[in-house]
């Protein structure tokens, strides 16, 4: 019985250590992914600024 008792403890713990780990490996790929879909926006956003002074430089140079 002791042995069955042990061994009941020690599977909780390790499911419970298995679900932590998967908890925090899943909030870091998250966190990662997060960062990375921020990058690609303020990339495409300094393309757009990029490409209206462009834009605007062009307008000055036909209009001027």
């Amino acid at each position: 019985m002791k042995i069955y008792v042990n061994i009941s403890i020690i599977s909780i713990f390790s499911l419970f250590f298995w679900f932590s780990n998967m908890i925090l490996s899943d909030t870091f790929i998250l966190l990662v992914l997060q960062l990375q879909t921020q990058q690609v926006m303020t990339s495409q956003i300094r393309s757009h600024i990029e490409y209206l002074i462009q834009t605007y430089y062009i307008l000055v140079l036909i209009c001027g």
